[in-house]
């Protein structure tokens, strides 16, 4: 995958393949990449973005996520996905805004 190289792919593996590591639906929040749940019987809310992960693979997956989602970033169905998640956060925002 163009902007996901072998060096993003092997700190990828090499930080969540670790003992302690987050499985695969926790993987952003362990990261840092995205706010972990606290779920609690009926209660959902989310917690805050820890930036607590490690902070070299952050940087790595930040880079290859704006080369891939950026203006020179080649058409992928990877790319196309970002957007389309992108565009749908940025109306969902847009509408959270218009309620206040």
């Amino acid at each position: 995958m163009p902007g996901v190289g072998p060096i993003v792919a092997a700190a990828y593996v090499l930080t969540l393949d670790s003992p302690g590591a987050a499985s695969n639906r926790s993987a952003g929040a362990f990261v840092g990449l995205r706010p972990a749940q606290s779920q609690s019987g009926d209660s959902d809310p989310q917690r805050r973005i820890s930036k607590a992960g490690d902070r070299c693979l952050r940087s790595l997956l930040v880079q290859s996520a704006q080369y891939i989602l950026g203006r020179f970033g080649p058409d992928s169905e990877l790319r196309r996905w970002g957007l389309k998640l992108a565009a749908t956060a940025a109306s969902a925002a847009k509408s959270e805004l218009s309620s206040r």
